[in-house]
């Protein structure tokens, strides 16, 4: 899965414009990424995932539900990017792979 793309081409393509969006992904999506590339970690995927759902979601509802979950990402004690990575592998194993 390609990289993903660099904050201000983010804060122009999440429509309508989204300050919470853009935050979770500048302070959580994009650091989390970072690390597991940096450690050539086989959960590289996830974060790019979460990413990449922020920036296509098909409605404000579940964008919404996605900022939710991301947000509470921030205040789990698990330690890193574990519980980014873990909500990218939900999403992969209970909607992208059913789709």
């Amino acid at each position: 899965m390609t990289a993903l793309p660099p904050i201000p081409e983010v804060e122009r393509s999440i429509t309508p414009p989204d300050n919470t969006a853009n935050s979770l992904y500048r302070t959580l999506v994009l650091p989390a990424e970072a690390a597991s590339k940096a450690a050539n970690a086989k959960d590289l995927l996830y974060p790019r995932v979460v990413g990449y759902l922020l920036l296509y979601i098909p409605n404000i509802a579940a964008l919404a539900t996605l900022k939710r979950d991301l947000a509470s990402c921030n205040s789990e004690d698990q330690g890193g990017f574990q519980a980014i990575y873990e909500l990218g592998e939900y999403y992969v194993k209970n909607f992208i792979i059913i789709c």
